[in-house]
């Protein structure tokens, strides 16, 4: 999630489901099989999006790159790992107990790992730095 984020230059709210049960909705949630992988990128489609009014989606391109962290091999371990324990499940990204990442489930571990103020922007914003 963080280097999809990162590389797409994504919202955190693009990549997890509302904290709230009342805010989820299925429209919004990533689908496994929009996902194309090969060895030099990965797509998927972003079904909608806050700036999406007509629910027209986006498609998503993550390329490989020279340098690390290179998202693609990523990508493909984790796909790999996920199709062989939920192989029925609609969803792309999920937690290893089948169910979808919330916003706070994602925000205690990225904390976990990186120290400082982090939000739900952070991945969008560092993304866009890293590219300037």
């Amino acid at each position: 999630l963080v280097l999809t984020g990162f590389y797409a230059l994504m919202r955190l709210g693009e990549l997890v489901v509302p904290d709230q049960l009342a805010k989820r909705t299925f429209n919004k949630i990533i689908r496994r099989s929009s996902l194309k992988i090969d060895s030099g990128q990965y797509q998927f489609l972003l079904p909608a999006h806050k700036a999406d009014r007509f629910y027209e989606g986006n498609t998503i391109l993550i390329q490989s790159t020279d340098t690390a962290p290179n998202a693609v091999p990523v990508m493909q371990r984790y796909v790999r790992l996920r199709d062989e324990r939920f192989p029925n499940h609609p969803q792309l990204f999920l937690r290893t107990d089948g169910t979808v990442p919330a916003r706070q489930f994602f925000m205690d571990r990225i904390r976990e790992v990186l120290p400082g103020d982090v939000g739900g922007h952070s991945m969008r914003s560092g993304g866009a730095t890293a590219l300037a």
